[in-house]
């Protein structure tokens, strides 16, 4: 082979690299303008959700605070329209016996919302969307600045806005974000 075919195979080599880093490129910034924009779109829901449910939101934060439970948690989607509302305790179930809170669960449930968790002293967690335990977002109610970040109630936060009411935050979780941050990576 003559050294110009040789000079042109080497040509060839690099256009055809160029233009597949190029895709590439173009593939890696689109899945980020698309996760940045899902991401717009869930703090909007989530924000817009809370201001609209917000005394219902307030109602069961402070039941739950006011309670000498410690930690506990109420799945939402075990809960039927008229039923008794459960929240786990330990290994135990305990009846929400206060029947607006109860109501007031309900009506969180019906507006999408999956798991309430309470953490004594920190705060309460409200989850309206979760990928299979890797991410999840939603309201978290935190007294008194009380934001604990790596432990407790939102163990693999990374990210926390306040909402309009004082306490009151929007938070994301990202397990293998929260990951990559705790190793400096």
């Amino acid at each position: 082979m003559s050294r110009l075919n040789m000079s042109k195979l080497r040509v060839g080599w690099i256009i055809a690299i160029a233009i597949v880093m190029m895709v590439v490129m173009v593939i890696v910034a689109a899945n980020i303008f698309r996760y940045y924009q899902f991401r717009r779109l869930l703090t909007n829901r989530a924000s817009h959700s809370f201001n609209i449910s917000r005394e219902e939101f307030q109602l069961v934060a402070d039941y739950l605070m006011e309670t000498d439970f410690g930690s506990s948690f109420i799945r939402l989607n075990e809960i039927s329209a008229y039923g008794t509302v459960e929240m786990s305790v330990g290994q135990e179930r305990i009846s929400v016996s206060n029947e607006r809170v109860s109501d007031a669960i309900r009506h969180l449930s019906r507006h999408g919302y999956r798991r309430i968790s309470m953490e004594a002293d920190e705060g309460v967690s409200f989850l309206l969307w979760t990928r299979a335990l890797e991410q999840g977002h939603g309201i978290a109610y935190m007294p008194q600045g009380r934001i604990h970040d790596g432990i407790g109630l939102l163990p693999f936060m990374i990210e926390l806005e306040p909402l309009d009411e004082e306490g009151w935050y929007y938070y994301f979780e990202w397990f293998s974000e929260w990951r990559r941050r705790q190793s400096g990576g």
